[in-house]
């Protein structure tokens, strides 16, 4: 139940630096709202005058600082406020609230009638409480019109895009023109206050979102799993901007969610220029064929300055309410999709047509692209939904086909990795060409495309020696023949003894 007061001394005693030294008795203790006079040197003068200030008290909110603190808290932080009487308070808030903004950036200036030019005021930055300046000592007269620019917004806001022009009168009335957007206005302040004026500028939140979609159909919606990286803009040799060779850090692998938006491009970006580049396209889509770039004003206005020729890119912005909104839309259009048909037959008189053979299939793309393939059994029927990437394997028994589908100009190669299981011959045909005996094939996939491989298994003879069935046909009705005739030949000898 603490609390402070400032209080008025009854003849203070100051030193040199103005620390209080000494005083007779504590004369009162000031109230909300009460006046006080403090000796002070003005800015601008170099005689000290006495001013009359009013004092405000904002009692703090008990919090803990430390573990094992009973609930209430044990510190409390409370302000006493001294406002000097006559002045004209500048404070930047949140749009639609009182909210307090610190960081915004304005300049204040003012128009010298004797010798028509704008005088400046000086260069101010919202402080904790929003608090841009209190203006003292102003000219009263009506064509002495002040001006407040703003120059830059705390960051994930939009600042003022024109300047809050206004003048005040002999009666202490503020003229300015109303503001029908509500991005600045101004308040008449209660009597104990002291004060000419509030004058209030407001600042909007803005959203940030970068959309990757389908711009081949209107009915696909987001693209996931499209890469990203993003480089701030730098100085260049000539004074201009340039991409900086390096991402930045914690932007080096960006990437799509389901909903198409690119997780970790928001409003927290600062101002400066910024160059998105896609390093891979959704699987079965053309990637951008260079960078998108744009920029983000020190007012927190988002602006496209380029992107690749013929690639779409389109920003909208809109109110939302109190917010505003930047989506960058960013498309990505299907690919022209070839099909690759890998198929196994199995000849031979002890060929296995139960066995599973391996097959490695490689592109010259990274190693995270995706492809999708189905199998298509001895009976006809497809086993779909299979992806496979680069180095990866999958497995065709006799009667059956791999179908792959690929962007055109793929260059894959299929390889056959236990075709000598047990004695098998391999040959691979290439669409219509002939057979060669191979157990691997490259080839640029530029139509739709066909790889035949065949394993062929005959019998073995004691020595190794491989026959074709004929063959074993053959020698097995010799053997036959001989054995009858050598019967025969038996039975004759017999009857003739």
């Amino acid at each position: 139940d603490y609390e402070v007061r400032e209080v008025e001394l009854t003849n203070p005693e100051f030193d040199a630096e103005g620390n209080l030294t000494g005083y007779e008795s504590i004369n009162k203790k000031l109230s909300d709202g009460d006046p006080t006079v403090i000796a002070a040197i003005a800015k601008g003068s170099t005689t000290k005058e006495n001013y009359s200030y009013s004092v405000s008290y904002e009692k703090g909110t008990e919090k803990s600082t430390a573990s094992g603190v009973p609930a209430g808290g044990n510190v409390r932080e409370d302000k006493i406020i001294n406002t000097r009487s006559g002045g004209i308070v500048m404070s930047l808030y949140k749009m639609g609230t009182k909210d307090p903004l610190p960081g915004g950036t304005f300049t204040l200036e003012r128009f010298d009638k004797a010798t028509q030019t704008y005088v400046n005021e000086g260069t101010y930055i919202s402080d904790e409480n929003g608090r841009i300046t209190i203006l003292y000592e102003h000219k009263i007269d009506t064509e002495a019109n002040y001006i407040l620019t703003q120059t830059a917004s705390p960051d994930g806001y939009i600042g003022l895009n024109y300047p809050v022009t206004f003048s005040v009168t002999s009666a202490d009335e503020i003229i300015m023109n109303p503001d029908v957007n509500k991005w600045h206005d101004w308040d008449k302040p209660a009597s104990t206050d002291k004060l000419i004026a509030y004058i209030n500028v407001y600042n909007k939140p803005y959203s940030l979102e970068v959309y990757k979609f389908d711009g081949t159909s209107t009915g696909v919606g987001g693209l996931k799993e499209a890469y990203f990286e993003l480089h701030r803009g730098v100085k260049g040799g000539q004074g201009g901007i340039v991409k900086d060779y390096a991402p930045m850090p914690g932007y080096e692998n960006l990437v799509t969610g389901d909903n198409g938006i690119i997780t970790g491009i928001d409003s927290s970006l600062a101002p400066n220029n910024y160059y998105l580049t896609e390093k891979t396209p959704p699987k079965g889509y053309t990637g951008l064929n260079g960078d998108v770039i744009f920029a983000i004003t020190p007012l927190g206005r988002l602006e496209l300055i380029s992107s690749p020729v013929g690639s779409g890119v389109t920003l909208d912005e809109g109110e939302y309410g109190d917010t505003y909104r930047y989506l960058l839309n960013i498309p990505n259009y299907k690919t022209d999709q070839k099909a690759l048909t890998v198929s196994k037959t199995v000849t031979g008189r002890f060929g296995n047509k139960a066995y599973d053979f391996g097959f490695t299939f490689t592109t010259t793309d990274t190693d995270e692209t995706e492809y999708d393939y189905e199998i298509i059994d001895e009976d006809g029927n497809p086993i779909t939904g299979l992806t496979i990437k680069s180095k990866q394997t999958f497995t065709l028994r006799h009667g059956q086909k791999a179908i792959f589908t690929l962007p055109a100009d793929t260059e894959v190669t299929i390889e056959e990795f236990d075709y000598s299981v047990s004695g098998y011959t391999t040959t691979v045909a290439v669409d219509s060409e002939e057979a060669v005996a191979a157990h691997s094939v490259t080839k640029k996939i530029s139509t739709d495309t066909q790889f035949a491989f065949t394993n062929h298994l005959d019998g073995l003879v004691p020595t190794g020696v491989s026959l074709p069935v004929g063959g074993m046909i053959a020698l097995a009705l010799l053997i036959l023949t001989g054995a009858f005739v050598t019967f025969m030949n038996k039975r004759r000898y017999e009857k003739d003894l």
